[in-house]
């Protein structure tokens, strides 16, 4: 095992898993709120994110240089936003912090997305996956632990719904969501018969994940989960999938209305009330939500081609949607390479899904967080969700093209004599006459 392999492993996991990890031992141990200990882990990620790059540079090849053109072009149309309305215009909103605004967008999202433009290889996925689990178990395992005083925690968060220094309901529901997701990757092998132990395990990993996203009782994780294992279910399109997927959701289904009623009864806490008031209108994070829309929306019609402000000014913060904080912040011009990236995204995505050469996790993360982004944060912090986007792209261009390479390096001439001779033909000289 490389040790260049080992840290691009561990940077990808602490880049999607960490900071859940750090905010359910925080909430875990009671500590008073305090930076210090975010700082000291973003810090942390960022230098192993430069180790990573450093020891796997020479791996670098620019696959895909059109991909690499309009990610560029996004965050140059972005930073660029930042740094015109919080130190030049100084029209940024009172709610935020230039400064800290400048530092979440390099120490969040840019630097610990840097090692993923080199892409994983066979042996650093494995190693990102087993990492990513590991973390992802470990804070669901404490958030079931101290289930009743975190519930208790998040339901005096009904304003304070999201926020990057403690747990909240999204987060906790993004650890949830992840469980869960790891463990359908675990349990729906594509190759060999899966034993009932194993099935055992990632079942009960899945239901652990489940309760956790229950508990968080968070719109916006679940329906992105919706969405990915939907994705897992129908591709590839295949009979024994439809009807095994079938049968998995069944039994999700059942598994939720139970754990509803348990935590009805243990906690006095009823997890669909905030999905019936969604749907009927009556939810007031709904509301806001909206609200923020509708004024990014206007923002981006009174300048479309270069957007018009970082924030929303109708309501200070940013519109909890990465398409629309897009067209509000970078207009057409950074729109439309935001909306390449996640064509290229989607495409990769769905490449490796087919392939089933072991990414599907990494697959089912970047559609889970590209879902998710449409619901909260912004993109000066949706470090997930660019990680994932980024290294799904170069891990699919890089691992079809080492598969091209080792089928050409693998091709002997002898078990291929018709070609053999057609190419002696060519060099063949017709003697003169």
């Amino acid at each position: 095992m490389k040790f260049k392999n080992l840290i691009m492993g561990l940077v990808v996991a602490l880049g999607i898993g960490a900071y859940p990890l750090l905010a359910t031992f925080m909430a875990v141990a009671d500590i008073t709120y305090t930076r210090m200990p975010s700082i000291t882990l973003r810090f942390t990620v960022v230098v192993l994110a430069l180790v990573a790059l450093v020891l796997n540079g020479s791996s670098f090849r620019p696959y895909n240089t059109r991909f690499l053109l309009v990610l560029a072009l996004f965050w140059s149309a972005y930073l660029l936003r930042i740094l015109t309305d919080g130190f030049i215009s100084q029209d940024m909103s009172q709610l935020y912090n230039p400064i800290e605004v400048l530092f979440m967008a390099l120490a969040f999202v840019l630097l610990p997305m840097l090692p993923a433009l080199i892409g994983l290889n066979d042996k650093s996925n494995r190693l990102a996956y087993m990492f990513l689990f590991a973390i992802t178990g470990i804070t669901v395992a404490l958030l079931m632990l101290q289930s009743a005083d975190i519930l208790l925690a998040l339901r005096e968060l009904e304003g304070v719904r999201f926020s990057v220094e403690k747990l909240n309901p999204i987060s906790v529901g993004y650890v949830g969501a992840t469980m869960v997701l790891l463990c359908a990757v675990g349990a729906f092998r594509p190759k060999g018969v899966l034993s009932l132990l194993s099935l055992g395990f990632y079942g009960a990993g899945a239901g652990c994940g489940l309760f956790v996203l229950m508990i968080a009782a968070s719109k916006g994780p679940v329906a992105a989960l919706l969405v990915a294992l939907l994705f897992y279910w129908l591709v590839p399109i295949r009979a024994n999938r439809l009807v095994f997927g079938g049968v998995m959701l069944a039994g999700v289904a059942a598994v939720v209305f139970k754990m509803r009623d348990r935590i009805l009864s243990k906690f006095d806490f009823d997890v669909g009330v905030r999905f019936v008031e969604a749907a009927e209108g009556e939810s007031g994070s709904v509301d806001e939500r909206l609200v923020a829309f509708e004024g990014a929306w206007q923002q981006f019609l009174q300048s479309p081609l270069f957007g018009d402000a970082l924030f929303v000014k109708a309501t200070g913060g940013y519109p909890h949607n990465s398409v629309l904080e897009t067209l509000m912040t970078t207009g057409i011009v950074g729109s439309l390479a935001y909306f390449a990236c996640i064509g290229f995204m989607l495409v990769a995505a769905i490449r490796l899904l087919y392939r089933e050469s072991g990414y599907e996790w990494l697959a089912l993360l970047s559609i889970f967080f590209l879902a998710a982004a449409q619901f909260s944060g912004a993109h000066f912090s949706l470090g997930a969700h660019w990680l994932t986007l980024v290294a799904v792209v170069i891990t699919d261009h890089s691992s079809r093209n080492n598969q091209a390479f080792d089928g050409l390096a693998s091709n002997d001439y002898e078990e291929n004599p018709g070609r053999r001779r057609r190419r002696r033909r060519r060099h063949l000289v017709r003697p003169s006459v």
